[in-house]
């Protein structure tokens, strides 16, 4: 019998330089959020990195742009 589970969607607000996203000047704004993208994945996998049904588990869904 599988168990029952609830689910909530979290909003983080990310608020990056241009600095940091660029490298300064080293790289493509797009790849700066790719990379942070990339980490959240990471840190949200480390949120049950061996995905036990029995534990909560985080996943990265999609980007929106704010002004």
């Amino acid at each position: 019998m599988k168990a029952i589970r609830f689910s909530r969607t979290a909003l983080i607000f990310i608020d990056a330089p241009v600095e940091y996203l660029t490298a300064n000047g080293e790289k493509s704004k797009e790849d700066g959020w790719k990379e942070i993208e990339n980490r959240l994945i990471d840190h949200l996998r480390g949120f049950n990195p061996y995905r036990d049904d029995k534990v909560p588990n985080a996943t990265f869904i999609d980007w929106e742009e704010a002004e």
